[in-house]
């Protein structure tokens, strides 16, 4: 999720952590719809058109959160992003990573 520029931002996913092979690129601006998918443990969430599938729940509600901030800033027109503000927000999401729950592989028994 990268910090808006103008009226708007991009949401850049990739395949893996490496960040080599680029899957999607979005659009956010003021009025990109996001829904949240309701049911128990739904780690879902939509962006326009796009379908999501978070880790966790709490993943889910991060992601969310990081949007939705975004949003807002880009609704008020709240520009630019200094090197300051961003600092503290990565400093923030950070912090609130650090509290996810960790997620553990599961083992295979080897036959």
């Amino acid at each position: 999720l990268h910090a808006p520029l103008a009226d708007k931002t991009l949401l850049q996913c990739y395949e893996d952590e490496s960040c080599k092979a680029l899957l999607v690129r979005l659009r956010i601006d003021a009025v990109t719809s996001v829904t949240e998918r309701m049911g128990v443990d739904c780690s879902c969430f939509t962006l326009n058109d796009h379908h999501f599938a978070a880790r966790s729940v709490a993943e889910k509600v991060l992601w969310l959160r990081a949007i939705s901030n975004v949003k807002v800033k880009l609704r008020h027109a709240m520009m630019p992003t200094s090197e300051l503000e961003l600092r503290y927000y990565r400093i923030a999401v950070d912090e609130q990573i650090s509290k996810l729950p960790q997620m553990k592989l599961p083992v295979l028994l080897k036959g």
